[in-house]
C-alpha cells in the first residue's frame, strides 16, 4: 500500500482509533482535542512525527506514543517522537505562537 504525501485521511482514522479528534489542520500539523499533543507529517507520507505541549502530563507520553504506534500500524504510518512544543497566545489577539522544543 503507498501511502500518499500528507495522509489526513489516514491520520484522522489513526486518532478516530484512539477516540480523539482531529481539532485543526495547517500545512503540516495536525492539532488534536486538548492540544497535550500535535502531529507533523513528515517528508514521506509514512513518517508522522509526535510533539507534546510542554503542559501535557510527562508520565502519560509514553502511553499516548504507544496507543498511536499501535493504531497506526495497520495504516502503514511510522510514529516517532520529535519532542515538545509550546503554545503562547498574546491578550487581544487572534493568532497563536507555536515553539517547537528539543
Amino acid at each position: 500500500m503507498t501511502i500518499p504525501y500528507r495522509p489526513l485521511g489516514l491520520i484522522k482514522e489513526m486518532i478516530d482509533t484512539i477516540g480523539l479528534e482531529v481539532t485543526y489542520v495547517y500545512e503540516d500539523l495536525v492539532f488534536i482535542q486538548h492540544n497535550a499533543f500535535l502531529l507533523q507529517m513528515g517528508e514521506q507520507g509514512e513518517d508522522v512525527g509526535v510533539r507534546f505541549n510542554t503542559e501535557s502530563n510527562p508520565q502519560a507520553r509514553t502511553e499516548l506514543i504507544g496507543r498511536l504506534a499501535r493504531a497506526a500500524s495497520p495504516l502503514n504510518l511510522v510514529i516517532s517522537e520529535q519532542g515538545l512544543f509550546r503554545l503562547s497566545h498574546e491578550e487581544g489577539e487572534e493568532n497563536f505562537q507555536i515553539e517547537f522544543l528539543e
